[in-house]
């Protein structure tokens, strides 16, 4: 996107039907994904959403745009003998502030992972790197009693949704969970 300054951009391709190999989704999870997007982006610690454009029927696909980031955590992880205190504290702290504010805003992420924490350089060049949760394609809007919706279309919080080594053992046990589980996968995070 181009304006005062260059902003780099990611680009994020949900299929709509099987098109080669790549993952399918439907038109509503693609456009409840945005809706979430939308509304918890306003964080330091979450990754940024720029834009959305949805292609016609014969193409049947949806490309969500947000913000650019440095590398993938569980690569970083992956290729790197040590990471440093420093880094680890702060990207636990930059995890923690991330979900603390989508659970605020009644979100769960249901698939908090290493590959769902990307790291952004700051503006400065010598500053350190910052990780931003992202991939709410998992994610849901969490109801508490009182609130006005239509019951009807709640989805229970059942069945196993997380990438198995980072799940909790109520999603395993097929018991209901929450925002509990989301911490349980900061603290694999964490542990990795």
């Amino acid at each position: 996107v181009i304006g005062p300054r260059v902003h780099m951009v990611a680009l994020k391709y949900l299929q709509h039907f099987d098109g080669g190999g790549c993952k399918m989704t439907t038109i509503e999870k693609a456009v409840e994904e945005v809706e979430l997007l939308q509304t918890i982006t306003s964080h330091p610690n979450v990754l940024a959403f720029v834009s959305v454009f949805y292609y016609p029927v014969q193409q049947a696909r949806t490309v969500i745009v947000t913000d650019q980031c440095f590398i993938v955590l569980g690569y970083y992880i992956l290729h790197q003998r040590h990471v440093e205190d420093f880094y680890v504290r702060k990207w636990t702290q930059d995890l923690c502030l991330a979900v603390a504010h989508i659970h605020f805003l009644r979100v769960l992420h249901r698939d908090i992972k290493p590959q769902n924490c990307l790291l952004h350089m700051c503006d400065r060049i010598d500053g350190p790197l910052q990780l931003k949760l992202a991939d709410f394609g998992a994610a849901v809007r969490v109801f508490l009693p009182g609130d006005f919706v239509d019951y009807d279309k709640l989805v229970p919080l059942r069945g196993c949704v997380q990438t198995y080594q980072y799940a909790a053992a109520e999603v395993f046990l097929n018991k209901t969970y929450g925002f509990p589980s989301d911490a349980w996968s900061v603290g694999i995070v964490l542990f990795e």
